[in-house]
């Protein structure tokens, strides 16, 4: 990674924003981006296009909160975004339009009403909202995530080399003295 020589690392904190150092790297966490994004996208002293890096981003999946809409104004101005995520779907493909629109911004993957007709079943259920809760088109949908992402398990080579060796231990815990029905519970 290129690091511009005589350049260091801010962490932003609290919901006031104050006047940025010039620094190389900003760290702020997903509870405080929509109180600073206005301030670290209109600072002029900062060569634009930036780049972003969302660590869990599983968190801006919801298109109507403020740290999704903080957190995609930032990756619009961008020039590289990068995600990073354990779990990037935690129930539904539906979870996935927000992080894929602050990735790949806001063509590749359509709008949110376009995303979730081709890859949410997108219907209106009986109460006469929208039901995004099923997947369709799950080939074409994988085909186009792996063009983009890397799936690493612990199952890789160089995953499992950097991981520690597996240990297992079996603890016994019992009920306290005089409880009835009781019994030791194994655990591994």
């Amino acid at each position: 990674i290129y690091r511009p020589e005589g350049t260091s690392t801010q962490i932003l904190r609290g919901r006031t924003p104050s006047t940025l150092d010039l620094k190389w790297l900003y760290i702020l966490n997903y509870e405080i981006v929509d109180a600073w994004a206005e301030v670290l996208v209109g600072d002029r002293r900062h060569p634009t296009p930036f780049g972003v890096i969302l660590d869990e981003c599983v968190y801006v999946k919801g298109r109507k909160s403020q740290r999704f809409n903080s957190t995609a104004k930032l990756c619009d101005k961008a020039l590289s975004v990068i995600g990073l995520s354990g779990e990037p779907v935690e129930n539904r493909p539906s979870d996935l339009w927000g992080q894929l629109r602050c990735i790949r911004g806001k063509n590749d993957f359509g709008t949110f009403a376009q995303f979730h007709a081709r890859y949410c079943a997108g219907s209106i259920n009986e109460w006469g909202g929208y039901d995004y809760s099923k997947i369709s088109n799950p080939e074409e949908l994988r085909e186009r995530l792996y063009s983009f992402t890397i799936r690493r398990t612990k199952f890789d080579p160089e995953v499992a080399a950097s991981l520690p060796r597996t240990t297992r231990k079996v603890v016994i815990a019992r009920g306290a003295k005089g409880q009835i029905g009781s019994p030791s519970i194994h655990v591994s």
